[in-house]
């Protein structure tokens, strides 16, 4: 079915069971078999259906379910008598349609007795009407009512007589598709199956079909006639079960997005039909056959055999879809059984086919970014290319080429970040180029290699190919000098920051999501005499691009000032180390995760929590040991405030909270449970002492701190 206004067969009988197999799931590991597009997997409003009336009203329909109350107003302002019969009849029949589907609600006894009355006018009345400009909506909707009656035999009978007449179109092709749902309910379901692999219903062909997805319903069907269109979905079906099957050895999965569980031995059975089938002449589509014993050879890790079974399958006869197949899963199973370094020209012809078929399959303007080849071309980068990268210790074209793949998608969506081409950063309400796979690895490297990523990328390479990749990746300088001099930080390198981030304008930082952060936060404040605040109310955004201004670069700055707090502090002696050791430790404690300055060091936060590459300074530990000297100063008011910053850090919490609503004070109120040996616990405790001991020394932020008040109420 070619998903019409008609509610169909299987969603009529089967509803309940078709829900769950409507779509395969979208798993990561990318189908390589497709020899029809992906596209009759899916449910399809059909527009020809509805032109007529919207050439009748003057008004565009998508469909005509939703408006044809309109559309009977226009009929009757007209006094066009036949339009008005046909359509209320029409909203009748899509009433009924409706509530067939309804699952939660049953019908009374009458009301299926008037649904049955309704519909037999239905077919009266399509009988007859003699005219000539709803002849085809007439029978139509006359299939339609007999098939929701059950009167499948009768509509056997009407196609074969009548309605097979009519004219090639989109009317001819429903009323088939009814007719072959009539033949499933009488017992020709192999016919049945037949039409609905001819029309690329796959949806019914799968339903239909259910109990023979396996290498013996193949066979059988395969025995019965070689070249039955049903073979075309269930040798697909077969392969990229089998596929999902080796990847996910999950059952519940396969259940889950209506996979068939395809194993080794049934596989090999497959593998051997299919070379006999490709070579006995039989069927018309050898290149089928073939390159499905190539597939499922590249999928049990035999990438040499399955090269060589692909080549021969390319050049066998098939549809020009199953010979692109081929060749797709071809390129594959090169690129997998190649023993080189290097990949040579023969890759890089494969990648622009790859390209070309990619924008083929985007025939329409607001197309899908994902079809079968950038699933293929995806899975050539990531499994294939990225691993034998990996496995060879390049580790620049491992990043690379998982960058192509990033690239290619904001390429695509034009608007997805500032950087892509065609697009002004002033109008995106989101900066994408630190999410995505390829920013992960990108992110996993350390300073030193990033600054050597960027040095291979922007210098000249040794084969087209690498040079192609160069090409198709984002290679801007201020980028990675950014990138690079932030890692850095976090690495706690100020000093090698600094030449990467000489080269980053400040105003580069208004496109990145942290550039309200930047505007309106300081790393000179410490961080425990109160969070600052970004925007001017709750509703106002503070992640995005263009929501601050920057003219100097903050991160620059913060390197040079941290250099000089460090040098000062290494230097000092005496009541000058206490004083140093404090500065340096707001400025530490404002870089990490836990400080309000987090975005000089990293490019996101989550609530949730963060954890540290195995690279990057933990700056709080250090902050914890600074405070811890300079809470030793023979300065009182540096002694309190040292105190009050170590008692503030919630690193090992002085107590369990628990929220609880107080309905008299209308507000939730935190409840405590101390922990006694933890860290914060001690530092309140010396906290509360020194505050009790030296009166006079209490700021401000001690006497009116909740959380001092609350630790002093449970001792």
């Amino acid at each position: 079915m070619k998903r019409f206004t008609v509610v169909s067969l299987l969603m009529l009988f089967a509803a309940s069971r078709l829900l769950a197999c409507i779509g395969e799931g979208n798993t990561y590991n990318m189908y390589m078999f497709s020899i029809f597009h992906r596209s009759v997997m899916e449910e399809k409003s059909t527009s020809e259906l509805n032109k007529y009336w919207s050439d009748y009203t003057g008004h565009h329909y998508s469909t005509i379910r939703w408006s044809i109350d309109e559309v009977i107003q226009t009929a009757k302002e007209r006094k066009d008598q036949q339009a008005i019969n046909y359509l209320t009849q029409l909203k009748r029949y899509l009433e009924i349609s409706d509530q067939l589907q309804d699952s939660w609600t049953y019908p009374t006894k009458q009301e299926l007795a008037q649904r049955k009355a309704d519909l037999q006018k239905m077919v009266r009345m399509a009988d007859a009407y003699n005219g000539k400009d709803l002849r085809n909506h007439w029978m139509l909707l006359r299939m339609r009512a007999n098939m929701v009656l059950g009167n499948h035999a009768d509509n056997v009978t009407y196609w074969n007589t009548k309605a097979s007449k009519s004219e090639n179109g989109v009317f001819h092709q429903q009323m088939e598709n009814i007719y072959a749902g009539a033949l499933f309910h009488t017992g020709d379901k192999r016919t049945a199956c037949d039409i609905y692999a001819k029309q690329g219903d796959m949806i019914s062909l799968k339903w239909c079909v259910r109990k023979m997805r396996n290498f013996a319903g193949i066979k059988t069907i395969y025995e019965q006639n070689p070249n039955s269109p049903t073979l075309v979905y269930l040798v697909q079906d077969f392969v990229n079960n089998a596929q999902e099957s080796i990847d996910t050895q999950d059952k519940e999965w396969l259940e889950h997005i209506g996979a068939q569980a395809i194993y080794r031995d049934e596989v090999m059975q497959m593998i051997a039909f299919a070379n006999q089938v490709a070579a006995d002449n039989k069927t018309n589509n050898p290149c089928m056959w073939k390159a499905a014993a190539g597939a499922l050879h590249f999928l049990m890790g035999e990438p040499a055999l399955a090269q060589r079974e692909l080549i021969v399958a390319t050049q066998m006869n098939g549809t020009q879809r199953m010979k692109d197949n081929a060749k797709a899963i071809l390129i594959l199973a090169t690129a997998a059984a190649h023993n080189g370094k290097e990949y040579g020209d023969d890759m890089l012809t494969a990648m622009k086919w790859l390209d070309q078929k990619c924008d083929e399959e985007r025939k329409e303007p607001d197309s899908y970014y994902n079809n079968h080849y950038t699933d293929i071309r995806e899975r050539l980068l990531w499994q294939v290319l990225g691993e034998h990268y990996k496995n060879t210790g390049q580790k620049e074209m491992y990043v690379a080429v998982h960058s192509m793949v990033d690239e290619a998608t904001l390429e695509f969506f034009k608007l997805s970040s500032p950087r892509a081409k065609g697009h002004t950063s002033l109008h995106s309400e989101w900066n994408t180029d630190f999410t995505g796979e390829a920013w992960y690895e990108i992110e996993q490297l350390t300073a030193d290699e990033t600054a050597e990523y960027l040095k291979f990328i922007k210098g000249k390479h040794p084969t087209a190919f690498e040079q192609y990749v160069m090409d198709h990746i984002y290679k801007d300088e201020t980028y990675f000098n950014d990138i690079i001099g932030t890692k850095y930080i976090a690495e706690g390198k100020p000093q090698q920051a600094i030449p990467y981030l000489e080269k980053v304008p400040g105003t580069y930082y208004d496109g990145m999501n942290i550039s309200m952060y930047m505007s309106h936060r300081s790393y000179n404040l410490p961080r425990w005499h109160g969070k600052q605040k970004v925007g001017v109310n709750e509703d106002e955004p503070t992640d995005g691009p263009h929501l601050g201004r920057n003219t100097n670069n903050q991160k620059l700055d913060f390197c040079r000032d941290l250099i000089d707090a460090e040098k000062n502090y290494n230097t000092a002696k005496g009541e000058f180390k206490a004083l140093a050791a404090y500065r340096l430790a707001t400025l530490y404690y404002q870089v990490s995760y836990l400080g309000d300055c987090w975005y000089l060091a990293h490019y996101f936060k989550s609530n949730g929590g963060n954890e540290y590459l195995p690279q990057e300074k933990k700056y709080e530990d250090d902050v914890i040991r600074l405070l811890e000297e300079s809470s030793k100063s023979n300065n009182l008011q540096t002694r309190e405030q040292s105190l009050f910053a170590l008692a503030y850090i919630p690193i090992d919490p002085w107590a369990d909270v628990e929220f609880k609503y107080d309905n008299n004070r209308d507000k939730w109120i935190p409840y405590y449970t101390p922990i006694p040996g933890s860290r914060q616990y001690k530092a309140l405790n010396e906290l509360y002492l020194f505050n009790k001991q030296h009166p006079e020394a209490m700021t401000e932020m001690s006497s009116k701190c909740d959380v001092l008040k609350a630790f002093a109420r449970r001792i």
